[in-house]
């Protein structure tokens, strides 16, 4: 069975963009009949606030969006869902790779690796209180993406990348790899995202491809357009005038509705009011059938 996710960090209010993002993989999910699972990924905790949890939740409501499973609450995602119940999950994976000598050890900051793209202390015995676990990016090179709609994109990963922190500082494990983990534990065999976020699958992908991760290796990628500012910049949390919680305030749901129907260029955008309305006029975005082991 085809199984995607709605994949939230909840580390300020959600935007537009993301409401977007919600949107469209709703509607793919119910064109191709998939399980939408709810799926937030807090293990930052020094960025995550009750608030933007709770935020998850009001932005689906807002939205009319109920996904299939996967937790319906702040409380029930903090007693069955939080990453914090998997960090055992998280640190064998880690370990493996570990292992495999395909991390090193580094003190330097993300300043120092994006002027020079190499790690200046990469062979330097240090001390866990100095610095992070890397994922040697050199040594891996470019990472083939199969996109569902783009078809192969190559990504160089060094250059995108270079050596991403897989442990952190504070011992915490990063989100590219909490991530794949999240994504193989719950079975998801279908990952949208944005476009923002192709760097994000290959380093994911090279990292399933370390710890012979099949599932996430057949897995199908979608990366759907962004949203865009006025200034044509991509939306962020920091832009406040785009939060869905603002919105929420000042307009009703009709007026998102019919803000993303005119993005998708639907035809009579001000008739769309709903996200019903929205699933039937976008009845004519006939997508390709997904051919997958799992239907």
């Amino acid at each position: 069975m085809l199984k995607t996710r709605l994949a939230p960090t909840p580390s300020g209010f959600l935007h537009l963009g993301n409401a977007f993002s919600f949107v469209l993989t709703w509607l793919w999910s119910r064109r191709h009949g998939a399980e939408l699972f709810l799926r937030i990924d807090d293990a930052d905790t020094q960025r995550v606030r009750p608030s933007y949890l709770e935020d998850v939740f009001y932005t689906l409501d807002f939205l009319g969006i109920t996904p299939d499973s996967g937790p319906a609450s702040v409380s029930e995602f903090e007693a069955n869902y939080s990453q914090k119940h998997r960090q055992e999950l998280y640190m064998t994976a880690f370990e493996q790779l570990k292992a495999q000598k395909i991390l090193f050890f580094c003190v330097c900051s993300r300043a120092q690796l994006a002027q020079k793209q190499a790690c200046l202390c990469k062979d330097k015995p240090c001390s866990q209180a100095e610095g992070a676990w890397r994922l040697d990016t050199e040594v891996i090179g470019y990472q083939e993406i199969i996109d569902w709609k783009a078809g192969a994109h190559n990504v160089h990963l060094h250059r995108q990348m270079p050596h991403t922190v897989i442990r952190k500082r504070d011992g915490g494990l990063a989100y590219q790899l909490c991530s794949l983990m999240d994504d193989l534990h719950f079975g998801i065999n279908v990952v949208i995202r944005g476009a923002d976020l192709w760097a994000s699958s290959a380093i994911q992908l090279a990292l399933a491809k370390q710890l012979r991760c099949k599932d996430f290796l057949d897995a199908v990628f979608y990366h759907h357009p962004l949203l865009l500012t006025d200034n044509g910049e991509k939306m962020a949390k920091s832009h406040g005038s785009d939060s869905v919680h603002n919105w929420r305030k000042s307009q009703s749901v009709r007026a998102v509705y019919e803000t993303l129907a005119s993005l998708l260029a639907l035809p009579k955008p001000h008739l769309v009011c709903s996200l019903k309305d929205l699933e039937e006029a976008s009845a004519f975005l006939i997508w390709p059938k997904i051919a997958l082991e799992y239907e």
